[in-house]
């Protein structure tokens, strides 16, 4: 009797440890700031496309964010932000008031191409620019996001899918991925923003000189993430697919050292594939903090939500 008792102390205290570990992993360390990406996810109700519009959805998002410590939102709303502004507007002025900021998101990676960059620079001067002219201060984005994502085009009329160009042609859509956040400043600059900050994201791997990727040498590597630091505020290395953090630091440190101080680590909440608890994520994600010493960002809303609700359906049964 006294065996079994003392097992199930043991059983009991080590889920409150895991649980303590969960909820201390959501509070970020002193110093650290985190961002997370909000998809429109029109299928889920915890994409954009449900909470806009929605003040109770809004209302439990929000809560949610300050839970875990989220203080800058990237978010990605209907027609690219030029769905309704009045319900932007709202959202905005709630995250403003709540400490959080708010991002527009823009993810199409055909953008990178030079003969869309008229389209490209429309929704800027559109959807970002003149909705902040528009704006009260409370109701306007703090920046621009980017998702743009070379090594995932695919054939299109603009030009060859990543996987079936050269390491030569590769370098190249790199350059032209520099020149659109180059000309997105500049913009921005040209358009009253001067103080828009802009955040992109960034595969861990594109550093590599004996990678896919054809470097001329380390200076031309080197070259590129200089200017890239120089027209970005921040960066998101995405450290997807592996959930040891002694893993993700070695395979972001290279990057982190080449983006003068404006590297974040992006981990996604995958769980099942990435990260096989909630406590494990949160743990592995504090364990990241305070090793690297930079801010994490969180892929994605929707992926976490669905995570925690899996977690509160285990426990109740």
């Amino acid at each position: 009797m006294l065996q079994s008792r003392f097992w199930k102390s043991c059983v009991f205290l080590s889920v409150i440890g895991i649980l303590s570990i969960a909820a201390k992993g959501q509070t970020p360390a002193a110093g650290h700031d985190r961002a997370v990406w909000l998809w429109q996810s029109p299928k889920s109700p915890y994409g954009s496309t449900s909470i806009l519009g929605n003040a109770g959805r809004e209302d439990e998002t929000i809560l949610n964010l300050k839970k875990w410590g989220i203080t800058t939102v990237y978010g990605s709303y209907s027609d690219e932000g030029n769905g309704n502004a009045a319900a932007i507007r709202g959202w905005n002025r709630k995250l403003a008031a709540n400490g959080i900021a708010s991002y527009l998101l823009l993810s199409n990676t055909d953008y990178l191409f030079p003969e869309t960059w008229p389209r490209a620079s429309a929704i800027i001067s559109t959807n970002f620019a003149m909705f902040n002219r528009q704006s009260v201060a409370s109701d306007r984005f703090a920046g621009l996001a980017f998702d743009l994502e070379p090594h995932i085009l695919k054939e299109s009329s603009y030009g060859t899918a990543w996987k079936q160009t050269d390491a030569s042609g590769r370098r190249k859509y790199l350059e032209d991925l520099l020149n659109v956040y180059e000309r997105t400043r500049e913009l921005l600059n040209q358009n009253g923003e001067k103080d828009a900050r802009i955040a992109i994201s960034l595969p861990v791997w594109y550093s590599k000189l004996d990678g896919s990727i054809q470097w001329s040498n380390t200076l031309d590597r080197d070259r590129w993430f200089t200017q890239l630091a120089q027209v970005c505020d921040r960066v998101s290395m995405m450290a997807f697919e592996i959930s040891d953090p002694a893993a993700i630091l070695r395979r972001s440190q290279e990057e982190t050292d080449l983006l003068h101080g404006k590297a974040r680590i992006a981990l996604r909440a995958n769980l099942g594939k990435e990260w096989s608890s909630t406590a494990e994520f949160w743990n592995g994600l504090q364990s990241v903090e305070a090793a690297s010493r930079q801010s994490v960002d969180i892929q994605d809303y929707a992926l976490l939500c669905e995570d925690e609700k899996t977690k509160n359906a285990a426990k109740a049964k």
